[in-house]
């Protein structure tokens, strides 16, 4: 994936998008009241000013009686959540993001995952028209999170759980932060910086000029030099409503985070329909239009859908409609998607007409698809049913416990190893009865396992699993499942630092493969049962195979546990965990593409020795532009904190005698490291040749000096420019790009054009190939550059390779067409390999020794007649 294109989704996850769609339930956006009538008012324990005219340092709130009066004065609006009785307050300043003056007045909006999982769980909620309304923190929050209004001195008191975001508006002034309590409070406590919101309001109308509504509206950039169309935050932002058809997207000043910052683009507002591509309208975001755009679709008709089992409608939750013949990337593709009318047609409105789509939905735990052609005249309608038809897979029963009582009303997980459908999650009727769609029917289909799972609060879970069967299209009755504890594997007890516990979540047991020479193999078993309980009983029920059985412990914050090995059957076994320490820092670094500072923990004796390897932390950049870095399940002990920059062995910055378990209060020396004055911003632009810049680049610097018995660390390319971070002075370095010769450089901070020249070319001639046997149908000849055999490896975030690949020509296959193939060559010669391929299995093609280099630009290449047909019949063995 394009790393531009990985960076926007990235952006997507971590909530960097922004929409506006609804306004308040009232029809109130959410403005906050003039001081003084607001809706809502501060805590009444919240802390006043030392100085009228200097607010207090916002602190961590205890949990006390003072934060249950400030729970007592939040209007939550009929919260989806309530607020925990155990909450933990913090107060979060409110500013203006040019003066950095409080804002008293501000209404704050707040809310965390607790909310997004009640929406997941009833995305009904939402109502019909839900797009991108999940990455907006403010509509989210004021529709179903908590308010409140910050006090005389700007400041306003949340409630902070893991990830916890919080929303501020004064008038036109807008602005949002995470407030999570996995993040490290800056030095001086968090807060919301309010910028001038804007938003674009777009209008959507018929081919005949009359609004249209429930349309997705989308914005598309495109660089010059790639006609490609990317979709902002990869979503929809907004859709258009009644009455007037027009769309709102909000907070454009977010847009620019997730467009280039290095190269000119092309932003254009669009529709984004299933069976359109709209060209769209092109806009700038310095110079927004004050009315609304707008859009017009093409002649458009309507599609029912409904789903049926056996000729009745049958419930489901979402309806999705697609366009089949769609080029666009999969992550882009339009889709609509509306909830189901129950026992009715679910209609989409404004399809274009002339164009095949797709139907789908969930029903039964598998899928119900149909494809179709849309509408073929303005204003006309299609009906579509998604029923199983003569291939769909359906199996009945009913579940019940040993005592053949039925389960009724009861959640089940079941999990299928065969057919199309791999499990999911379904509840059985008023008589404990289900129908679970298995999908379409292969040829030899067959269930090598079919599981059902029980788990009701916390009893032992229930589990059955038939017999291995094959499956057939249409409707088998497997009868009545009886479910039950299952055969004891193992059971125990665990305690932590000596006070019972549960076992973690993730604990398994793996059985050992004996492997003739060799080391024994453990694989883990998925098919146990795992229970646990607070007074630290654990158990592992299921049927395993005969073996030597270990218990792995789950991680979590414990410190790591040795396997343990078991024999089947055993009970009071004890595990004993420790809890390790949890450390975090933060870090100023000057804003970089792709980059995070490696940073470290290494132990150390009384006497200042090295005891272990150094623990390194992870380390991720914030929304707020700091680095932070975190460690889980650290030892006691004293370590030194170091700070290096990748592939730069000498630290940038140390902390000496950091202390494991930090102090109470926290190490406030690892609190916002300011790094700036030790590293300087290094911009490198990478053209071929020809002066045109180099895009979609694999590869990027990895500065000298490193360990050559170690892996070479390098700092991606993001494009054709990117900025890394380098230590202050200069640094030599190599640039290693695959597909083109490497560069040797020194950087110091000045910028950097750097023209690369690609590996010469040299053309192989088979020419005896008309006389061997024909290639299976569809079969391809391809030819290579044999790799060389460095072992050491080369390593960028997500990519890695052998170091030969950057310092010599790749090793692709080509494909040999008419006799001939071009490949890359190096200085040094290299041998050729040659291959068939057909239906992912190949056979490589023995041929006698050839090396190329770019001496020898033209190669020519007898294939013998043995070795030809060797590779053809290995090839048919290989795909019986």
């Amino acid at each position: 994936m394009n790393p531009r294109l990985l960076l926007l989704l990235l952006a997507i996850v971590f909530g960097a998008g922004a929409v506006w769609l609804f306004t308040l339930g009232d029809d109130e956006a959410p403005h906050a009241a003039a001081p003084g009538t607001a809706d809502t008012v501060a805590p009444e324990s919240a802390p006043t000013a030392a100085n009228g005219d200097e607010p207090a340092t916002p602190t961590e709130a205890d949990t006390s009686d003072s934060s249950t009066a400030a729970r007592d004065a939040v209007a939550t609006r009929d919260a989806l959540v309530p607020i925990p009785a155990d909450a933990q307050w913090i107060e979060v300043r409110i500013v203006e993001d040019a003066t950095d003056r409080p804002l008293p007045g501000a209404t704050v909006l707040w809310s965390d995952g607790a909310i997004l999982e009640a929406l997941q769980a009833d995305p009904t909620l939402l109502g019909p028209e839900d797009v991108g309304i999940r990455a907006d923190v403010e509509q989210i929050a004021a529709r179903f999170g908590w308010r409140t209004t910050a006090d005389d001195r700007g400041v306003a008191r949340v409630h902070r759980t893991e990830s916890t975001q919080v929303a501020a508006r004064l008038g036109e002034l807008y602005g949002t932060a995470k407030v999570g309590t996995g993040l490290v409070p800056p030095n001086g406590g968090f807060e919301v910086r309010l910028a001038p919101d804007r938003e674009l309001l777009v209008r959507v109308v018929s081919a005949a000029g009359e609004p249209a509504f429930g349309v997705p509206v989308a914005l598309r950039w495109q660089t010059e030099d790639n006609p490609h169309r990317n979709l902002l935050t990869w979503q929809p932002l907004a859709s258009t409503r009644a009455p007037d058809g027009i769309a709102h997207l909000p907070h454009s000043q977010l847009w620019r985070d997730s467009l280039p910052k290095d190269r000119p683009f092309t932003l254009m507002v669009a529709t984004h329909m299933p069976g359109f591509d709209d060209p769209g309208v092109g806009i700038t975001l310095e110079a927004l239009p004050s009315e609304p755009v707008e859009l017009r679709l093409p002649a458009c008709g309507r599609v029912g859908v409904r789903a049926e089992l056996d000729g009745a409608a049958v419930e489901s939750e979402w309806i999705s409609l697609y366009e089949q013949a769609s080029t666009a990337m999969r992550m882009q593709r339009p889709t609509l998607s509306l909830p189901a009318s129950p026992g009715d047609w679910t209609w989409f409105e404004n399809v274009p007409i002339g164009r095949p789509y797709g139907a789908s939905t969930r029903v039964h735990g598998g899928s119900l698809t149909a494809q179709f052609d849309g509408p073929v005249a303005a204003g006309g309608e299609v009906r579509i049913v998604l029923a199983p038809n003569g291939e769909t897979m359906m199996l009945t029963g009913r579940l019940v416990d040993r005592d053949r009582r039925p389960l009724v009303a009861t959640e089940f997980r079941f999990r299928v190893r065969g057919g199309r459908n791999d499990g999911g999650g379904l509840t059985t009727d008023d008589d404990g009865r289900f129908v679970m769609i298995l999908g379409r029917a292969r040829n030899g289909a067959k269930a090598s396992t079919l599981r059902f799972d029980v788990q009701r609060g916390d009893e032992r879970p229930l589990v059955a699993e038939l017999p291995p069967r094959e499956l057939h299209p249409g409707t088998e009755d497997v009868g009545d499942v009886v479910l039950g504890l299952g055969e004891l594997v193992l059971a125990g007890s665990s305690s932590c630092d000596g006070e019972p516990c549960r076992l973690p979540q993730g604990s398994s047991i793996s059985r050992s493969e004996e492997q003739e020479g060799r080391e024994p193999r453990w694989r883990a078993s998925r098919d146990l049962t795992f229970w646990s309980a607070d007074d630290g009983t654990f158990e592992f029920r299921g049927s395993i195979p005969a073996g030597r059985l270990r218990l792995n412990v789950g991680q979590r914050e414990f410190l790591p546990v040795e396997p343990i090995e078991f024999a089947a059957g055993t009970r009071g076994l004890k595990v004993e965990l420790e809890r390790g320490a949890t450390l975090q820092a933060t870090m100023l670094l000057p804003d970089a593409d792709w980059q995070s500072p490696v940073v470290t923990l290494a132990p150390a004796t009384a006497g200042g020795d090295a005891a272990r390897k150094e623990v390194n932390a992870r380390v991720w950049k914030r929304d707020d532009g700091r680095q932070q870095a975190k460690w889980e399940r650290v030892e006691p002990g004293s370590y030194t904190l170091r700070i290096r920059l990748t592939g730069v062995e000498t630290p940038i910055h140390e902390v000496p005698d950091v202390r494991m378990p930090p102090p109470a209060g926290g190490d406030p020396r690892l609190v916002d490291i300011d790094l700036t004055d030790r590293v300087l911003v290094q911009t490198v632009r990478i053209f071929d040749p020809l002066g045109e810049p180099i895009e979609n680049v694999q590869g990027g610097v990895f500065p000298n000096g490193q360990d050559e018995n170690g892996e070479l660390r390098g700092v991606a390319f993001v494009g054709a420019t990117s900025r890394l971070l380098l230590p202050r002075g200069t640094t030599g370095a190599m640039v290693g790009v695959e597909g083109y010769r490497p560069a040797f450089v020194d950087l110091d901070g000045t910028p950097l054009d750097l023209r690369l020249e690609p590996w010469p070319r040299a053309t192989v001639v088979f020419a005896n190939l008309s006389t061997l046997a024909a290639l299976p149908a569809g079969a391809e000849l391809q030819v290579r550059l044999r790799p060389g055999e460095s072992e050491r490896r080369w390593r960028i975030y997500w990519r890695g390779g052998t170091v030969g690949e950057l310092l010599g020509p790749p090793s692709n296959w080509t494909e040999v067409k008419d006799g001939r193939a071009e490949i890359p060559v190096g200085d040094e010669p290299r041998a050729l390999d040659l291959r068939v391929r057909h239906r992912r299995k190949s056979a490589t093609i023995a041929i006698a020794a050839v090396e190329v280099s770019n001496t020898t630009p033209n190669v020519r290449v007898d294939v013998p007649a043995a070795g030809w047909d060797a590779a053809l019949a290995k090839l048919a063995e290989a795909e019986k």
